[in-house]
């Protein structure tokens, strides 16, 4: 677990992260990039992902791809329920 192997970049996570320390931080490696919980820092498992699996990661998330919808909405008439057709 932990780092498992070297990292090109310092170990980064987006700069709107809340100071609770709930988010992922990613690092680039020379194989590709890792991703780990910042909670647990060096203790943490590292996901590894190529270039190319990244790549489109990235993109989905970009397009909205990634946007979870709640399972349970106390609010049925929201814009977002007709979004599930």
């Amino acid at each position: 677990m932990g780092e498992r192997g070297p990292v090109v970049t310092p170990w980064r996570k987006a700069k709107e992260s809340n100071s609770t320390g709930n988010c992922v931080e990613w690092a680039i490696a020379p194989d590709g990039v890792k991703v780990r919980d910042s909670k647990q820092g060096k203790h943490s498992p590292v996901l590894m992902f190529t270039f190319s699996e990244w790549t489109v990661f990235v993109r989905a998330v970009k397009a909205g791809e990634a946007d979870l919808i709640p399972s349970y909405d106390p609010n049925p008439e929201e814009e977002w329920v007709s979004l599930l057709g």
